[in-house]
């Protein structure tokens, strides 16, 4: 069971952290962003290209957020035994994920655009799993 806790929480830092890093970084929006609102990013007026990085900033520092409490967390729970840590290394991801992989399902119903929902999709699983084994470890160590 830690071993697939480690793994999956491995993953989910890895990819909240790839994550963030894309989203704080990147002078423009993404290329789906482009594809979902039909317009290139040169022909946004600066307020709107504004509105954008601002929002692209705000997923960012969320994903870079996560990725810090996951390791934090996780490490917690895995080195120094502390079994509630666990348990919140899981489901703090398994949140944003969640409302990350609804949003770019959204995207992809409505538009032509082609979000990274199967990155996000992962992550979701990867977060239930740890969720999962978490729990399982803590209630074995209890009974």
């Amino acid at each position: 069971m830690k071993i697939i806790y480690s793994a999956s929480a491995v993953y989910v830092a890895i990819v909240s952290l790839l994550s963030g890093i894309a989203y704080l970084t990147r002078p423009e929006f993404m290329p789906y962003h482009e594809i979902a609102l039909g317009a290139k990013w040169e022909n946004l007026s600066p307020s709107h290209q504004t509105l954008h990085l601002g929002l692209m900033r705000v997923v960012g520092a969320s994903f870079l957020c996560t990725f810090i409490a996951v390791t934090i967390l996780a490490w917690r729970d895995v080195r120094l035994e502390e079994r509630w840590a666990g348990s919140l290394a899981g489901v703090l991801p398994l949140l944003l994920f969640s409302v990350s992989l609804y949003a770019n399902l959204l995207i992809a119903s409505q538009t032509e655009a082609v979000p990274p929902w199967y990155g996000t999709a992962s992550s979701v699983i990867a977060a239930m799993i740890m969720t999962g084994t978490a729990l399982v470890r803590r209630r074995q160590e209890v009974h």
